[in-house]
């Protein structure tokens, strides 16, 4: 019976009234508490979401320890979830923000600032009773990875003093608990980055391409909104790679995206789509535009020195651009890339470190 309610209880969708009517429907606190501990470890279902994790965390405590504001940081990633039952003012939410920047800076000796996290707030939108209330009591617990302080849970409410040793203890025990949970969301957060991200250049890879482009065809096609591609590689690489050897391939691969990437908005997508080959997909970008940026792009390429293992070396790159029209949608983008690859190859059989326009 117990697990039965402990499993409602850990459903992300359960309001923390339920929560704490749940909670009195048991027939020992301690109980109750127990078994929210042991009932935390079926979070790792659902590590693929850092933030729904973080979301049930804070849920499952409501039923040990009451409280108005809960605030769950993590100083690697930055981020701050900030939860309340009920809106809290702009006031009680910066106090929190400060006091768990703060108090986690103390205990790891840093100098993380507001201005650095990505801070989100979660709560009902329900006005409360109390709203014109501060908060004034806060107790927070260390939440450790591998004996490494990784972030701290915090709570608070309006009661001065409200918190006794117990409660202390109480949250101790409890994030010990779901430290190995987060831990665990976090890792498989980084694993997941890992899988888009170009290892070299640190840049999106030809499996981010496969997610992305289905995603800004549909806002072509049901926006009408305007998307346009060039695709560019590095003209001669493999004769550089075999007088230089690999290590200075890599080099001029990481120079290469640097240099595009002072170009590129930062909503622009820089995708390294296999070997010295290039995709990048510019969003609200039409034809002639896109091929100033190519433009752009190419010379900024070919003056510039790269470093050499003797004396510095000239490169240059070829580039094909083309924009997406209605024709040219498919599932996966692959119309639109054999497209923009067609005119990469008019600029390498016209004489390469040049700019083709797809023709239409």
């Amino acid at each position: 019976m117990i697990k039965k309610k402990i499993k409602e209880v850990i459903n992300k969708n359960v309001n923390e009234g339920e929560i704490s009517k749940k909670a009195n429907e048991l027939p020992d606190k301690n109980l109750f508490q127990a078994a929210v501990l042991n009932e935390i470890s079926y979070l790792n279902r659902n590590i693929y979401d850092l933030e729904n994790i973080l979301q049930s965390i804070l849920n499952l405590l409501q039923g040990i320890i009451k409280f108005e504001i809960g605030v769950i940081f993590l100083a690697e990633e930055k981020i701050m979830l900030i939860f309340s039952r009920e809106k809290q003012s702009n006031e009680n939410n910066e106090k929190a923000i400060n006091t768990a920047i703060n108090n986690f800076n103390q205990l790891a000796g840093q100098r993380i600032s507001k201005n650095e996290m990505k801070i989100k707030v979660i709560d009902s939108g329900n006005i409360s009773t109390n709203s014109n209330q501060s908060i004034n009591s806060f107790i927070f617990s260390e939440i450790y990875a591998k004996n490494n302080i990784m972030g701290i849970l915090m709570i608070g409410c309006y009661q001065e003093n409200a918190y006794s040793d117990i409660d202390s203890k109480s949250l101790n025990s409890f994030v010990t608990h779901a430290s190995i949970v987060m831990d665990n969301a976090r890792l498989y957060q980084k694993l997941e980055s890992l899988t888009v991200i170009d290892e070299l250049t640190k840049i999106y890879n030809k499996r981010y391409l496969a997610q992305i482009i289905p995603q800004e065809l549909s806002r072509v096609e049901r926006y009408r909104r305007t998307l346009s591609i060039i695709m560019f590689d590095i003209d001669f690489f493999k004769k550089v790679n075999d007088a230089y050897g690999c290590i200075q391939g890599d080099i001029i691969l990481k120079e290469v995206v640097k240099i595009a990437r002072v170009t590129l908005r930062k909503v622009d997508i820089l995708i390294r789509y296999g070997g010295e080959e290039f995709i990048i997909l510019l969003p609200e970008v039409n034809l002639e535009i896109a091929q100033n940026i190519a433009e752009r792009i190419r010379k900024a390429v070919e003056v510039f020195s790269f470093s050499g293992q003797k004396e510095p070396l000239r490169i240059t790159i070829s580039l094909g651009v083309t924009t997406c029209t209605k024709e040219l949608i498919d599932e996966g983008g692959k119309k639109l890339i054999s497209v923009a690859n067609e005119a990469l190859y008019e600029a390498k059989k016209s004489g390469r470190n040049r700019v083709c326009v797809a023709k239409k």
